[in-house]
Parts: C-alpha cells; structure tokens; sequence
C-alpha cells in the first residue's frame, strides 16, 4: 500500500469554496482512478504566529494499492486533475507532494 500526500495551504478568501470543492467533487475523481480506494482530508495548525489568519492547511492522503497505480495516476490523470484546482482557484492556493510507502 501507499499514502499519496498532498498538503495544501489555501488563502482564507476561497478556503470555504476550495474544501467544498475538494470533498464534493476532487475526492470524487481520485477515487475512480485504479488502485485509489480511500482518501482522508485533515485540518492542520500553522507553525507560525498570525498564519492561521492568512491561510488554512490541509491535508489530503490518498491510500493507494500499489506505486504502480500511483505511476499510472501520474502517466494518465494527474494533469487534467490538477488543472481543475488551478482553473477554479488560480494562485490562491499551493499544493506540496510526497509520497509515504514501506519497502
């Protein structure tokens, strides 16, 4: 198995929009990837004073069954997904990846 992280930091002024959005419709569409067969979205507290006003932090872990369902993600569909966030929130928000799995 492995956890596909994505942490995201999202401006205050579309973050109510932005996790509607993420748990109504993007959780959808990772789920029909193959391979996918659970998401978790977590809130994070900022590490800085005065970030929590600026921006809210999630968390998103994919579970995924195999690195290569998560390669095929990649190969197939992690452009036009990830297009989707940008075409609706442009630069309101910035997503870090990375990828946890046991040997």
């Amino acid at each position: 198995m492995v956890i596909y992280e994505i942490n995201l930091s999202v401006d205050r002024d579309v973050a109510e929009e932005f996790t509607k959005w993420l748990e109504t419709e993007h959780l959808g569409e990772m789920s029909e990837n193959e391979g996918f067969f659970e998401s978790k979205v977590f809130y994070r507290k900022p590490q800085e004073e005065g970030l929590d006003d600026k921006k809210a932090l999630l968390t998103v872990h994919y579970s995924v069954h195999s690195r290569k369902d998560l390669e095929r993600y990649f190969e197939d569909h992690a452009e036009v997904l990830r297009s989707k966030a940008t075409d609706l929130f442009g630069d309101k928000f910035t997503a870090d990846r990375r990828i946890l799995y046991k040997d």
